[in-house]
């Protein structure tokens, strides 16, 4: 049996990305990040990474639009204020597009467990 996401029956973009405490970020001469995170996983993984000679870490290079919104991230900020955040740097005006856009860089985010999401409760 499928688990359902927690964010099925409510607007995605209302919800709170937060970084997670094992990501470490590099920013290279252009002002780009890159994200580090530890590998996951059993006592067999690590010991078939050091038979490879692989890192233990992993790392997701961002983009500018990436870089642009990882550096919004600041856990009070919904989804729909980072894409709007990020659309205030250009003279264009945010369409639906740049909301999905961002969404999806989010989701992500999420699948390669880099930050959580969580839902604001609203008095």
């Amino acid at each position: 049996m499928r688990r359902r996401p927690a964010y099925r029956n409510r607007n995605f973009l209302d919800f709170v990305p937060v970084r997670k405490s094992d990501v470490r970020q590099e920013v290279d001469r252009e002002g780009r990040v890159t994200l580090i995170r530890p590998r996951a996983g059993s006592r067999l993984l690590v010991l078939l990474t050091r038979l490879l000679n692989k890192s233990r870490d992993l790392r997701f290079s961002l983009d500018g639009t990436g870089t642009a919104v990882w550096s919004s991230i600041d856990g009070r900020r919904t989804i729909a204020e980072l894409t709007a955040g990020a659309g205030t740097a250009g003279a264009e005006p945010v369409t639906e597009s740049d909301y999905i856009r961002c969404a999806d860089f989010v989701r992500s985010l999420q699948r390669r467990g880099l930050i959580t999401l969580v839902y604001p409760c609203r008095d």
